[in-house]
Order: structure tokens, then C-alpha cells, then sequence
């Protein structure tokens, strides 16, 4: 929808994530949403009542769901079907985004208009509804189809200057560094691949002639230490949590999660990656060990028949290839997410690439929003902010935070 004149700041706002203090009223003035169709049922609902935050798609919705408070359609224009400040009922509690995939497009074939639709009103619920502590819930497909490239950039509201600090980089001592290894941190050749191999070297090539890394070799090593100390916080390549904070199991160096994680996702990798002994493993349940519904629903106990042959997957030396290079997408993934928020020091990214491994990308962004990132300019106080804004979701972040700030430095750029 165009913008309304005398009102391009709200839209700018809105745009980049920072429109929480505006009403609902005020996008629709400002053209940002249509409510041509908006119901104005029910008592009115305090911001403080609103506790979630549920993304659908119109296919996924059931016989007796609530409607929809907005509808994010093909083309990205987002329509207002009900006050999102009326309840109907005391358990209406939920702000609900419904996705219009009428057409009966998969969608991962979202529309980027669509996307960048849907992750600005998630910014926006975010931001007026700070004090419910909000978690978008998002379906699984729906997540993977927002986070393909190409991405919907966060605002970078200001230029860096050369170097960190106002440019005194080069000035400044590099006290916090480990030793490297003579010669440089070698890669490992384990998980990569040809598919691999050619993604690192696209992100190496964008760098530009300041990086700080001199060959393609030299980025690939630091990949390995950031997927060291992301293993280092979870586990290692056998670890099995059997009851993780109530969300079933969790597994391997990245602790890929049953029922809100990775877990479907390292099943499929796994198959592709050698389906004969992949189904050696599971017997019986092979073919069932693809279907999500079926992972995220089943209990999977320790000492079970299932329970047994997982704990054999995770000791085959070919699928723990796979979890080093689901890992190692993450790290990229990070110094990209890094860039578009203007930090690219060591420490910044492996502090994204661990947050992102245990929060979501959707999460990780909602953190970089909360911490201002993009406005600070200090490399050191940016960290901090993300460290802040990290702990603010999960109290016991800070054991975290403190072995990455021992292993990589805020003062050296991972990327200039």
C-alpha cells in the first residue's frame, strides 16, 4: 500500500523494526495496513494481556481457531481482520499473523514481498508487546522459507567508519587474541562438500579486499573454531539430552532439539548423506525418521528400542559429518546476519552463530533488535548489548558468553 503523506516516519519505522511505539491505528493511517475488512469485536485488551505471538499459514488453520488479527497475502500487503486490541474472551491472548498461501504454494516459495511483510510485523508485535517477553511461533517450513536467501536485510542505520572505535583499530592493542597455531588454524576437511565448499567461498569473495582473512583456507579455520566453541556450549557429537527443558530430546554437538529444533532436519541430512546405513540404523523405523509430524510427536527415551538406535546414529562417523556441517551453515549464516547489522568482529559473530544455534535466527534478530546493535558504534559495547540482550532471554547465557569471549576477540574483525 502507498504511504500516506505526512506520515513517512512511521513507515520508515515500521520498516526497519522499530515501530512499537506506534498503535495499530497509526499503521493504518499510515497506509502500512489495510483495515478496509477489520472486525471491532469484543472488550478491550491491555497491551500487557497479549502473551504470544502465532504466525499460521490460512492452510494450517482448524474447525474452532481464533481469526486471524492480520492476514500478510501474496503480494505482502497486510490486511487488519480484527482489532488487535479487543479480546474475545479471557484466553484470547495471542496477537495471530495468518500467512495467505490460498494459491497452494508451498511455502518456501514465498514471496519476498511476503516475507519482508511478515518478519516487519513480528518486529512491530515485538516492540509494542516488549514487556510479554513475545516468541513468535512460527511453523517449521514457514521459518526455513524466511530465512532463505535472498534475506529481507535488518536496517543499518549508520556508515563504520575504517576500523573499529572511530577508526583507531590498527592503533589499538589486541589483548584477548589466543595464540593461533603456527601456520594458521587449519580446516578440517570433515562434512564439507562440494555444495559446502562453494557457499563459503561466495561469503569469502563478498568480504571485499579489507578482509582480515588472506585466503579462502584461513576463513574455513575460522569456521572450525566458532563450530569448536558452539560444541563446547552443547555438547559433543554423542551427547544425548533425554529430556531437554520439556521439549523431548536433544542430540549432538549442536544439541539439535525434538520438538521446537533441528532434530527432522539432521534426520533428513543424515538419510541423504548415506541412506543404506542410515537405514541400517533405524530398521523399522526408517522411513518414519523422515516424517517430522512423526520425530516431533514420538517419545524417544533413553534405553528404548528407538532411543538405542539413535544413540548408534550419533557414533557414525559419516552423520557426525553432517552435524560439523549444519554447524558450519550456521556460522556463515552468522557473518552474514553480522554484516547486515554492521558488527563483524571475531567475537560478534561467534556470539551470533551461538545464538542463533540456540535461539533461532528469528531469535537471534529479535535479540540484535533489542540491543540496539546497528546504532552502536563501539565494537566492545556492541557485544555487550548482544550479551545483555541474549541473558534478558535466557538468564543462564553468561557461562556462554564468557567462554566465546575467551576464545575470540572484539577487536579483531573476522571481516573489514
Amino acid at each position: 500500500m502507498p504511504v500516506q503523506s505526512g506520515y513517512e516516519v512511521i513507515a520508515k519505522a515500521f520498516a526497519t523494526g522499530n515501530a512499537g511505539g506506534y498503535s495499530p491505528e497509526d499503521l493504518v493511517k499510515a497506509g502500512l495496513v489495510d483495515a478496509s475488512k477489520s472486525k471491532n469485536e469484543g472488550e478491550d485488551r491491555r497491551i500487557e494481556e497479549v502473551k504470544n505471538v502465532v504466525v499460521r499459514k490460512a492452510s494450517d488453520r482448524k474447525p474452532g481457531d481464533k481469526d486471524a488479527h492480520y492476514r500478510i497475502k501474496e503480494d505482502g500487503t497486510i490486511e487488519q481482520l480484527r482489532n488487535p486490541d479487543k479480546k474475545l474472551g479471557s484466553d484470547d491472548d495471542s496477537l495471530i499473523i495468518e500467512v495467505d498461501d490460498t494459491a497452494g504454494k508451498n511455502a518456501r516459495a514465498a514471496s519476498e514481498r511476503q516475507k519482508a511483510a511478515i518478519r516487519q510485523m513480528i518486529g512491530y508485535i515485538e516492540g509494542r508487546y516488549q514487556a510479554a517477553r513475545l516468541a513468535p511461533v512460527i511453523p517449521d517450513d514457514l521459518l526455513a522459507a524466511l530465512y532463505q536467501e535472498p534475506d529481507i536485510p535488518p536496517p543499518v542505520v549508520r556508515q563504520r567508519s575504517a576500523g573499529y572505535n572511530g577508526g583507531s583499530l590498527t592503533n589499538s592493542p589486541i589483548s584477548s587474541v589466543p595464540a593461533a597455531p603456527a601456520g594458521g588454524f587449519e580446516p578440517r576437511s570433515v562434512g564439507r562438500s562440494t555444495v559446502s565448499d562453494a557457499t563459503e567461498q561466495k561469503v569469502f569473495d563478498t568480504m571485499g579486499p579489507s578482509r582480515s582473512f588472506e585466503t579462502p583456507e584461513q576463513f574455513k579455520g575460522f569456521l572450525d573454531r566458532v563450530v569448536d566453541a558452539i560444541g563446547k556450549n552443547e555438547g559433543s557429537f554423542t551427547t544425548i539430552n533425554w529430556n531437554d527443558n520439556g521439549h523431548g530430546i536433544s542430540v549432538g554437538k549442536a544439541g539439535f532439539n525434538q520438538q521446537v529444533g533441528e532434530l527432522p532436519s539432521l534426520l533428513k541430512k543424515c538419510h541423504d548423506a548415506d541412506p543404506q546405513r542410515f537405514n541400517d540404523i533405524f530398521g523399522q523405523y526408517a522411513g518414519r525418521m523422515l516424517d517430522q509430524g512423526f520425530v516431533r510427536g514420538t517419545p524417544i527415551t533413553k534405553g528404548s528400542d528407538l532411543g538405542n538406535r539413535m544413540q548408534a546414529m550419533l557414533q557414525e562417523p559419516k552423520f557426525q559429518e553432517v552435524q560439523t556441517q549444519m554447524l558450519r551453515d550456521k556460522v556463515v549464516k552468522a557473518f552474514e546476519l553480522s554484516q547486515k547489522y554492521g558488527h563483524t568482529s571475531e567475537l560478534f559473530v561467534a556470539q551470533v552463530a551461538d545464538m542463533g544455534n540456540q535461539f533461532g535466527w528469528g531469535g537471534v534478530e529479535s535479540c540484535l533488535r533489542k540491543s540496539n546493535a546497528a546504532n552502536i558504534q563501539d565494537e566492545r559495547t556492541a557485544v555487550q548489548a548482544l550479551s545483555a540482550a541474549g541473558q534478558d532471554r535466557w538468564s543462564k547465557r553468561s557461562g556462554r558468553d564468557q567462554r566465546l569471549a575467551q576464545a575470540f576477540s572484539a577487536d579483531r574483525p573476522a571481516m573489514a
